[in-house]
């Protein structure tokens, strides 16, 4: 594996540890780093030219409902709104496929991603119950 595709891979297993900790501070860090992932993915997958990961019946079947979404949003009355609700859809089904890549070639990944989103949960476990008990933020 080149340089390239190991740090590549690394930045996006480093997204995908630290993406339950952004889900807890709303949606701007989860979303960035839902779209830093899926595009850091595509270009590598087209760096590598590795299409076979892409090319299977299940993403053959997102891929026709993401057609359709698309479809329907073109005939629709208002073009541009039914665009900007469903045009960025991809880019979830894009960060699955990087986070399903990611676990394929380092299975420790998976685990240190259990635990942060473990730590996480107690973490917030933790804090409400705090907030019921004290009434304090």
């Amino acid at each position: 594996m080149l340089i390239i595709n190991k740090y590549i891979l690394n930045l996006i297993s480093f997204f995908l540890i630290i993406y339950p900790f952004a889900l807890l501070s709303g949606p701007f860090f989860s979303d960035g780093i839902v779209s830093v992932v899926s595009i850091l993915f595509i270009f590598l997958l087209i760096y590598n030219k590795d299409y076979n990961f892409v090319t299977n019946y299940y993403n053959l079947f997102f891929l026709f409902i993401f057609i359709y979404l698309i479809f329907s949003s073109l005939i629709s009355t208002n073009v541009i709104l039914s665009l900007e609700s469903s045009l960025f859809y991809s880019r979830h089904w894009i960060f699955c496929l990087s986070f399903a890549y990611v676990i394929m070639y380092n299975k420790k990944i998976f685990s240190f991603f259990l635990l942060s989103t473990i730590f996480m949960i107690v973490f917030l476990l933790l804090d409400s119950f705090i907030q019921y008990y004290t009434g304090l933020n």
